[in-house]
């Protein structure tokens, strides 16, 4: 049975999407709508879908089973609130919003809706988190007692135009809420333990526009254990992208396949020692999957799946990444 999907949101992340889920069955896009013309322009010869100005056209029209919004961040309320009351499947694309509350919104929206929403956090199929997802659950490290995920870059200052949302911090801008989910979503899946404090630093390096492009968490869980999550897009030289260190063995890896960092070191396996005999194997990185979340919500949606990322995940990622803005702001811990 196809599944009938709309895109709200034509730039290049929506349009780019549908193109790869044209080719998936059992997708079958249907149409999508964004208020810009010139996106819609863009999206006709890509797609070869009906496209519209507004999402109340766009579900009208079309009666799709699940809209995925891809709007900028601060636009993420508005069309996932209307496609939920309309009884819809919702895909959006992370983050949930610019704040907690905003996520709070939708998730409401969700609880009162016939339709489930769903967070699309893409990164689930990197092959480095796909190998070290692998790793912590064949119980080859033991129990993880201190997890350090990092992504060092270097990049150009981005221009500060009224069109770029990405450089004004009161439309979402900033690495917190850029890559600050990826990382802290792989941190939560992996770790056993349930979040319990925050102490983080959020800063401008280098650069001279008001948006982080410096972060660093520092979490707390009520197992004992302790997580880093550190980025960094003002970095001449890489360091470890994943440091998993387990009661039995441990595991490091640099650079992070499929992703534009440092020439530095781009490694394409993890070096796990196990504590009882020293030995040091070198385990490969699996190929990235970058279809795997729309495979997973296509079982999800026949009734045949379980989300790999629920949504209550996917409002405790919000939850860390607001309560590290205020702990940044603050200089002190912060409870969640």
């Amino acid at each position: 049975m196809s599944i009938r999907i709309a895109v709200v949101g034509l730039g290049g992340q929506g349009r780019n999407q549908m193109e790869l889920v044209q080719n998936l069955g059992p997708y079958e896009v249907v149409g999508g709508s964004d208020p810009s013309p010139q996106a819609r322009e863009a999206a006709v010869p890509q797609l070869g879908v009906p496209v519209f100005e507004t999402i109340e056209e766009l579900l009208d029209k079309t009666k799709p089973d699940a809209v995925y919004v891809a709007t900028a961040t601060f636009a993420h309320v508005e069309p996932t609130v209307t496609a939920l009351a309309a009884g819809s499947n919702v895909i959006l694309d992370k983050p949930m919003g610019v704040d907690l509350a905003e996520a709070g919104q939708m998730v409401a929206a969700a609880n009162a809706s016939s339709g489930s929403l769903y967070v699309f956090h893409n990164r689930r199929g990197d092959g480095d988190f796909l190998t070290l997802e692998k790793l912590v659950q064949d119980g080859a490290l033991g129990d993880l007692v201190m997890l350090q995920s990092r992504l060092m870059a270097n990049a150009k200052q981005p221009a500060a135009t009224p069109e770029n949302w990405r450089a004004d911090p009161a439309r979402g801008g900033g690495m917190l809420l850029d890559w600050g989910p990826h990382l802290t979503d792989h941190v939560l899946a992996l770790m056993p333990g349930k979040a319990t404090r925050v102490l983080a630093e959020v800063r401008t390096v280098s650069w001279t526009l008001p948006v982080e492009n410096y972060f660093r968490l520092d979490l707390w869980f009520d197992d004992g254990a302790r997580a880093q999550i550190e980025y960094n897009n003002a970095s001449p030289l890489d360091m470890p992208r994943f440091y998993a260190l387990g009661d039995k063995a441990c595991a490091v890896k640099h650079g992070m396949e499929g992703c534009v960092s440092v020439p530095s070191v781009i490694r394409s396996e993890f070096l796990v020692r196990d504590y009882e005999t020293g030995r040091i194997d070198m385990v490969q990185s699996a190929r990235p999957d970058h279809m795997l979340l729309w495979r997973n919500l296509a079982d999800v949606f026949h009734g045949e799946a379980e989300p790999l990322v629920p949504l209550d995940h996917a409002f405790q990622v919000m939850a860390v990444l607001d309560a590290a803005r205020r702990s940044a702001q603050t200089g002190s811990f912060v409870d969640l």
